[in-house]
């Protein structure tokens, strides 16, 4: 990325996120933060690094950070870079995908142009059913396993 300096991005931590949505959620989006509070999550940065800013939090925890994410990027106009290995929240909040194979892009655009059966497959080896979200449309991985049997599996 062109142009980035260490002053101009910032690499977040689940757990500093974690730590200030535990803390303080109302207190968390950008409208009711002071200035400092502001520089302090965000550091005043346009582009914000995260890498897997989700693991290891719960299905409340995940959703409040990436909802702060999409209003850090959608109000404030930030810049959001991240490594995300649920396909279903990248899927759900990406505006571009890039899905990375054995060190090189294999595929990148919008969740619905790119997300395919054929994707995970070779991407993740895995097999799966994608399916628009019932929800919101966005594509969703269905992953085959043993814990049950599928009630239809597409040919």
């Amino acid at each position: 990325m062109k142009g980035l300096t260490q002053k101009s991005t910032t690499w977040g931590s689940p757990f500093f996120l974690a730590r200030r949505f535990r803390e303080a959620p109302s207190t968390c989006y950008p409208k009711n933060i002071s200035p400092d509070r502001r520089g302090y999550l965000a550091q005043n940065t346009d582009i914000i690094l995260l890498d897997e800013p989700t693991t290891y939090l719960d299905m409340t925890h995940q959703i409040e950070i990436l909802d702060l994410l999409y209003d850090l990027n959608e109000k404030e106009k930030c810049t959001i870079v991240m490594v995300l290995h649920d396909l279903n929240l990248a899927c759900r909040y990406a505006h571009h995908i890039v899905a990375i194979h054995r060190g090189s892009v294999y595929a990148q655009g919008k969740p619905e142009e790119i997300i395919t059966r054929e994707l995970v497959q070779t991407v993740f080896n895995m097999d799966c059913q994608i399916t628009p979200c019932p929800l919101y449309g966005f594509p969703m991985c269905i992953p085959y396993g043993k814990s049950r049997q599928p009630m239809h599996v597409p040919s």
